[in-house]
């Protein structure tokens, strides 16, 4: 009822908004957010009233409703930055608002904008103790001043206290010295400010005597300067543990895991770069009226944003920015990882926060990641700091990024309890000969003291939450799995070891038959004198000879991780046989099996083990009841799916190429860049107009066009309207697409030629998400996520589909507009339908831009329904959740 009512608020707010009744509009966006405060669109409606009507009531309206909205909504990975970009878009709005009506703070107040070719910088810092860091620092920016004088003009004003003796080192390296009381520190860095007014510079680089910035990034900020940035600054920092050598990278406030939702928007302290234009019209004061020894940034964040009406935008929308005499309007913010740039915050055994504070939010960096890093800003990977500076390694004079291997194998250790066995286990895994790279993760089931046992042999760990005593392993398996790096995964038993050499001829195996799983012989080992040789009786494995029996020893397997999650992994419901059961899935879904013979495992017997022999007889019987279960589910499927292909033999050579979108009428534009894009590619293009009519709407001189209205068949389901026309077509390619996208111009021949390597039993899209194995949430249990608009380096199999870059055969898979039974999901129910019928959806590799979005979309500043229902991510919106529920209890091939 409360959702209900909120739209009819909305709904009535932008009928008066239409109707030049703003301060009307503006009543009934409150009324809908007095019911809703998550909606953005009321929000939104808000700003778009005071771009209409100045009024600094509607502007304190926004800020009230941005906050709430804030404090109320669910943050996760997949979102936030949604949000982020979002706000960036209204604050951009509302200083256009107050520029174009004249009442921008800065109007009037500002000089013309100079262009010099070499800017100044000037950077900022307050020193204090920690003599050998603070030598550190002063020899690192002097050595970058010289290397980057050819670019950058490079200058450093240092405020130390009295109990510190700089002065003399500080200026033998040509730098600016002011003495000044330690405490409160919001004074000591005013000091610095005001002194900086007697000195040349275009802009003000504010960074702790522990920051160093890498050389790029100071490019990067001259830049900014040419273009006409007032301020500059990141939103994220990497923080480096001199005593442990570990680097961690700490997202910032804009993160789904902040606490501060309030600072939405906000960059971090270091590397603030402020125009000298701008402190000019500060006079020079960042913290004159205010004596604090903390949260400083937080004020200066504030009082731009609220004195001078200076918001925060994302980099992104740069070019867009109002701008007053040539400045550019804004707190401007970016971020060191996404730009591949460097700010590292060097902690040492006396800092302002204890490590232990900046690990607890942070990531550590991997090895590889950390190399680069270090390497970029410093010069070598080998740094420490607490040292003379007699040692400290000149940068080099170029950066060239190692490219290390990826992992080939992940070793993943199967535990529930600690154990002698566990010993032997791990060391096994760690002393495997192999010529790729390999990595070992030990997973536990809920025993936290395992950790230990990582800790000691310097592997990862994984620990699964929700596991049931130990008559379950799957969901240990399914979350070590996730925590793997390696393309292909070797389980292991914390009981059970490995000769030197098995994941080698696994690997090799794998590899050179492109197979999904591998499997291959055991040794049983009773004792160190009683060791029994296991050798499969059956090499050729089909879902025939599994329902058998299973031919497969489970020790031995080498499968592909994706091609474990694609198949949802093992099923948690199943307290035995889950790896049987894994096997089916595979095979039903088409991936290949390979063997490889060689011994490749010790399956140690004893009576402490799950397996059957362990069991009584009560036991005995209802494992051998689900056993048979699992079996003739499978048989069946795979029968029908089999005589089905029989049939169907896939010869698409003379088929239609049929196109169909789904269009409203708000995106006409938008459409005719679309439709222009595929039309020499298409032989038929269907256009299911939602809400409206117009039968001549494009161009159609070669007659390939034909429309379908919702105000004819009374039915709008939103995008579904793509599959209207689907049940026409029986032996046709058939391409669903959207109608805010621009195809490139081979898009149809590179679909087509994947989707003829699967010998049409597929469905190809150039966007999906793969999830964890027995997902719950939509927006958070994604562990791959393929982008349309982005790069996408390999093809994989994913559970999802973007359908609006979708194509398959309609011979091979079956659809029907009645399938779709919820409006807006179309991508949800495709997948369920493609496995119900054991098609497999495969992502189709591209370049970025090779896809684009329309140019009528880029200027609407149009909110997509999938960015509106992920954002609005509550009680209102679970029918995805309910649906990616529904998929994974669905079996495959359940509707063949």
């Amino acid at each position: 009822m409360a959702a209900t009512s909120y739209l009819v608020h909305e709904r009535k707010a932008k009928e008066l908004y239409d109707a030049g009744d703003y301060k009307g509009a503006f009543a009934f966006y409150v009324k809908s957010l007095n019911v809703n405060p998550l909606s953005l669109a009321s929000i939104k409606g808000i700003v778009n009233v005071f771009e209409k009507s100045f009024n600094l009531k509607y502007h304190e309206e926004y800020n009230k409703r941005k906050e709430i909205f804030l404090k109320k909504f669910k943050k996760n990975e997949n979102n936030i930055q949604l949000v982020n970009d979002y706000f960036s878009v209204l604050n951009k709005k509302v200083m256009d608002s107050y520029v174009n009506a004249g009442k921008h703070p800065l109007q009037n107040k500002i000089a013309s904008k100079k262009n010099f070719a070499k800017q100044k910088i000037l950077v900022l810092t307050c020193v204090w103790s920690r003599p050998a860091l603070t030598l550190f620092f002063l020899d690192y920016y002097k050595n970058l001043k010289k290397e980057l004088e050819d670019k950058v003009s490079i200058d450093l004003l240092v405020v130390g206290s009295k109990e510190d003796d700089y002065k003399d080192k500080v200026e033998s390296c040509g730098f600016h010295y002011l003495e000044y009381e330690n405490k409160p520190l919001s004074q000591k860095w005013q000091a610095g400010v005001l002194k900086s007014a007697e000195l040349e510079y275009d802009g003000l680089l504010i960074v702790g005597s522990d920051d160093f910035l890498c050389k790029n990034t100071f490019i990067n900020y001259s830049d900014k300067l040419k273009f006409g940035c007032l301020f500059y600054g990141f939103y994220d920092a990497y923080f480096y543990i001199d005593s442990s050598k570990e680097l961690y990278h700490w997202p910032g406030y804009n993160h789904h895991k902040s606490k501060m939702p309030h600072r939405n928007g906000e960059t971090v302290g270091m590397g603030r770069l402020i125009s000298r234009e701008l402190l000019e019209i500060l006079k020079f004061s960042l913290w004159d009226d205010i004596k604090i020894n903390s949260s400083l940034d937080n004020y200066v964040f504030k009082k731009l944003l609220n004195e001078y009406v200076i918001l925060p935008v994302d980099e992104k929308y740069i070019d867009h920015l109002p701008a007053v005499n040539g400045f550019k309007l804004g707190q401007v913010g970016t971020s060191f990882k996404d730009k591949k740039l460097s700010g590292i915050d060097v902690k040492t055994e006396v800092n302002v926060t204890s490590t232990d504070a900046i690990v607890s939010v942070s990531e550590k960096v991997v090895k590889k990641e950390k190399d680069e890093i270090l390497t970029r800003t410093f010069g070598t990977s080998n740094l420490s700091v607490n040292h003379s500076t007699e040692t400290y390694i000149e940068r080099k004079d170029s950066y060239i990024e190692s490219k290390d291997k990826s992992v080939d194998v992940s070793i993943l250790i199967v535990a529930h309890k600690e154990s002698p066995l566990l010993d032997q286990c791990i060391d096994s895994a760690l002393k495997q000969k192999f010529n790729g790279e390999y990595e070992v993760v030990l997973a536990s089931d809920s025993n936290k003291d395992l950790e230990s046992y990582a800790d000691k042999y310097g592997i990862k760990f994984s620990l699964s939450q929700k596991v049931i005593n130990n008559t379950s392993c799957s969901k240990n398996i399914n979350d070590g799995v996730i925590a793997c790096s390696g393309k292909y995964i070797k389980i292991l038993a914390y009981d059970d070891f490995l000769p030197e050499g098995s994941i080698q001829y696994l690997h090799d195996c794998a590899v050179r038959d492109d197979a999904a799983l591998v499997f291959a012989n055991a040794y049983e080992f009773y004792s160190e004198k009683d060791i029994r040789n296991y050798i499969p009786p059956v090499k050729n494995i089909t879902t025939y000879e599994q329902c058998v029996k299973n031919r497969i020893h489970g020790g031995t397997i080498l499968f592909k991780k994706q091609s474990f999650l694609h198949v949802g992994g093992y099923d948690e419901k199943l307290p035995y046989a889950e790896e049987y059961d894994f096997y089916f899935k595979l095979l039903v879904s088409g991936y290949k099996f390979s063997y490889v013979d060689a011994f490749v495992y010790y399956y140690r017997r004893h009576s402490a083990q799950k397996g059957t022999s362990a069991l009584s007889a009560s036991e005995k019987k209802f494992k051998t009841g689900l056993v048979e279960s699992i079996a003739a589910k499978y048989h069946l499927s795979q029968k029908v799916i089999d005589f089905r292909l029989q049939l169907e033999k896939f010869n698409a050579g003379k088929s239609k190429i049929v196109f169909c979108v789904a269009s409203i009428e708000s995106r006409v534009d938008s459409l005719k860049e679309t439709i222009k894009s595929i039309y020499d590619q298409a032989d038929i293009i269907n256009i299911y107009q939602n809400g409206y009519k117009n039968l001549n709407l494009l161009d159609d001189p070669r007659s390939k066009i034909n429309y379908v209205s919702s105000l004819d068949t009374g039915l709008d389901k939103g995008d579904a309207g793509k599959f209207y026309f689907v049940s026409n077509y029986h032996d046709a390619y058939y391409f669903s697409i959207d109608d805010d996208l621009v195809y490139p111009h081979d898009y149809v021949e590179k679909n087509i030629e994947l989707l003829k390597s699967y010998n049409g039993k597929a469905i190809i899209t150039s966007h999906g998400k793969l999830f964890k194995p027995n997902s719950k949430n939509y927006f958070k249990d994604i562990c791959v996520n393929v982008r349309c608009l982005d790069e996408s380096l390999i093809s994989t199999p994913v559970h999802f589909g973007g359908t609006g870059v979708m194509c398959f055969h309609t011979s091979i898979f079956k659809l029907s507009y009645d399938d779709f039974y919820l409006p807006n999901m179309a991508d949800v129910f495709v997948g369920i339908s493609a496995r119900k019928q054991a098609i497999k959806i495969i992502t189709l590799k591209h370049s970025s831009g090779w896809i684009q979005e329309t140019n009528a979309m880029k200027e609407a500043d149009a909110m997509t329904i999938y960015k509106q229902r992920k954002l609005h991510n509550s009680e209102i919106y679970r029918d995805e959740d309910v649906l990616l529920q529904s998929y994974f209890e669905t079996k495959i091939g359940a509707g063949v």
